[in-house]
């Protein structure tokens, strides 16, 4: 589990002392008894004396763990996990994770580079999606990510799963029906990533850190109980700063 060991300010981002972090399992357990500042022990025992549980109680199970145990603690980070396909992956150290109509800027000339000599047949197959994100061109969406880890690679089967839905979408634009053509040239100089990012608690990040845990220490399969309990980030297109990643990994398996 990554916790910093100390308070600083970089930027306009507080990292703080205590992190949430669902990398697995043993890393929210751990953060999860921090944050409410008790044992691991101690909290799996909370858990437990909860009894029978499904993954749409998890508001049940955060208010009765703090009758039980006391509120948790007021300042804490949240770790989130972002995955991606890009050729230089130290960029994200530079630049920090950026929104949609910034990535266009970026991957439109790549992409329209990659596709000389490449003929367009037919018609856009991702044409209505595309129109509709740029309907409103004043406004702009994402980044996104996952709370927790397991979920995120739980629904990536293929190559296509980490790649930026712009990647196929200015594909199409650009050659049509020949899409999986550049898209696959787009793959061959792109390297599949996972970004974890820091952001303050928004909602309800600790009711489903607690469900995910819960599950997991009942049998679930850690799959299963992520893919059920996951919630995810939207940064409503402001831009993940620089001193808000913690660490960036090339994923060789994607």
């Amino acid at each position: 589990m990554l916790i910093t060991n100390f308070i600083f300010v970089k930027g306009s981002f507080e990292v703080m002392e205590v992190n949430l972090d669902c990398t697995n399992y043993a890393s929210a357990k751990s953060s999860l008894a921090r944050i409410f500042n008790t044992t691991e022990d101690d909290l799996l025992l909370y858990l437990e004396s909860f009894g029978e549980f499904e993954s749409s109680q998890s508001d049940d199970l955060y208010r009765y763990l703090f009758k039980v145990n006391g509120l948790p603690m007021d300042k804490y980070n949240v770790t989130w996990f972002h995955f991606s396909h890009v050729e230089d992956v130290n960029s994200f150290y530079r630049n920090g994770i950026l929104t949609t109509g910034k990535a266009r800027n970026i991957l439109h000339p790549r992409l329209t580079k990659l596709s000389e000599g490449l003929d367009r047949r037919g018609s856009n197959p991702f044409a209505e999606s595309t129109r509709d994100k740029i309907s409103l061109p004043e406004t702009d969406e994402g980044p996104h990510a996952f709370l927790i880890r397991d979920a995120a690679l739980a629904t990536i089967t293929n190559k296509g799963n980490t790649f930026p839905e712009l990647v196929y979408d200015i594909a199409g634009d650009l050659v049509g029906e020949n899409y999986t053509i550049l898209v696959d040239r787009f793959f061959e100089i792109s390297i599949p990533c996972e970004v974890s990012f820091l952001s303050d608690p928004k909602c309800d990040e600790l009711q489903h850190a607690l469900a995910y845990v819960k599950m997991v220490y009942d049998g679930e399969d850690e799959l299963v109980a992520a893919r059920l309990t996951n919630i995810y980030f939207d940064s409503k297109g402001v831009d993940i700063s620089p001193d808000r990643v913690q660490k960036v990994d090339t994923v060789g398996s994607i």
